[in-house]
């Protein structure tokens, strides 16, 4: 219970200083399952918070105002690759996201 609690707070760091995102309340569902699935694979709280990013980032439709807000974010996931305990699929799911999104990969890294 109290490395969950601990982990969810070491994500939130994540997000908050790195991402400059803060969940808002009605986020907390998605963010405790994303929590519990990055404990269950034993990753750091980094790639809890870029797990947390790829949701809110799909979640998205594909459009010229959701545009900024996903290269931004891309570019911060690809910047914390080195933090990653699984650097390679983050950046596959981060190039995915961002093709989706009608950007291109190679000027967000």
């Amino acid at each position: 219970m109290f490395g969950m609690l601990w982990f969810k707070a070491k994500v939130l760091r994540v997000l908050k200083y790195n991402f400059g995102y803060e969940p808002g309340s009605f986020q907390f569902g998605t963010l405790n399952e994303v929590c519990k699935q990055a404990r269950l694979q034993k990753v750091t709280e980094y790639d809890g918070a870029i797990m947390f990013m790829f949701v809110q980032i799909n979640s998205l439709d594909p459009n010229i105002k959701t545009q900024e807000f996903v290269k931004k974010h891309l570019s911060i996931i690809y910047s914390l690759l080195h933090e990653s305990a699984i650097p390679f699929d983050a950046s596959a799911m981060a190039d995915e996201l961002a093709i989706r999104h009608g950007l291109n990969v190679e000027n967000l890294r």
